[in-house]
């Protein structure tokens, strides 16, 4: 018997997710709103629902008796659909949007890592514009310059001099959904991702990743040729307490 299931989204994450769980066979992965190349894949069937329509989502969701909605992009974590759906009784997977802040806001995530005494990068947050340009004058460089809220990718800004600083901040600041951002210490080192899925105090941990580093690039014609490597954080350096991971008391 098959199972109906819904994927929230329409990017090359829910491509992957839709694809990834379509294989199981037994499953219609129904993608809200999906994009014309998922209905390519087998068992794989876009709708046109907006990804923040949350009313016609459920609506969907109730009456074609979906086992679980997934739900891919930040916007409508940020937005409260998971806590909507649960309202409801519809099963979801996704982070509260109390928990989604962690992603959503860069503030409330350095807060909630300074309050627990994990390491990280010292950091001046700001609300107005003149006091973060004046602060720029005062550092050494480089610095990382984040705007708080979700940027499609493009908040983080490394600088090399006040006059970059600068521009990042006027850039940032002149956005009209950006009203705060952090300027931050700029670290050296091994970077990695490690996921953790997480209810009360359950816990699945995902393997680590690293993200495809740029080499080079070079124009042939008009074509963007751009070298990259990546290498994998080597899993026998790196001793993981769980317990450090979860709090006594979990904060979402």
């Amino acid at each position: 018997m098959m199972e109906n299931w819904l994927v929230i989204g329409g990017g090359g994450r829910e491509f992957a997710l839709a694809q990834t769980l379509a294989k199981a066979g037994n499953r219609l992965v129904f993608v809200a709103p999906g994009n014309p190349k998922m209905a390519d894949l087998a068992h794989v069937e876009p709708v046109a629902i907006d990804e923040l329509a949350f009313s016609q989502l459920a609506y969907f969701a109730k009456t074609h008796a979906v086992v679980c909605t997934v739900v891919g992009p930040e916007q409508p974590l940020s937005k409260g659909i998971v806590d909507y759906f649960e309202a409801r009784d519809l099963p979801i997977f996704g982070p509260s949007q109390m928990a989604a802040r962690l992603e959503t806001s860069k503030s409330f995530a350095k807060q909630i890592i300074t309050d627990s005494g994990v390491p990280t990068a010292a950091y001046q947050e700001f609300t107005d514009k003149t006091q973060a340009l004046s602060y720029a004058e005062t550092l050494t460089y480089p610095q990382v310059i984040k705007a708080d809220g979700l940027a499609a990718g493009k908040g983080v800004i490394i600088v090399n001099s006040a006059a970059e600083a600068k521009t990042a901040i006027t850039t940032i600041f002149d956005k009209p959904d950006q009203h705060r951002l952090l300027i931050e210490a700029y670290l050296t080192g091994e970077e990695f991702s490690l996921f953790t899925m997480v209810q009360g105090d359950q816990l699945v941990v995902m393997p680590i990743a690293q993200d495809h580093k740029r080499l080079a690039m070079v124009i042939r014609g008009r074509t963007r040729v751009v070298w990259v490597h990546t290498v994998q954080y080597p899993t026998s350096q790196m001793t993981l307490n769980r317990r450090q991971l979860i709090r006594s008391s979990n904060p979402f």
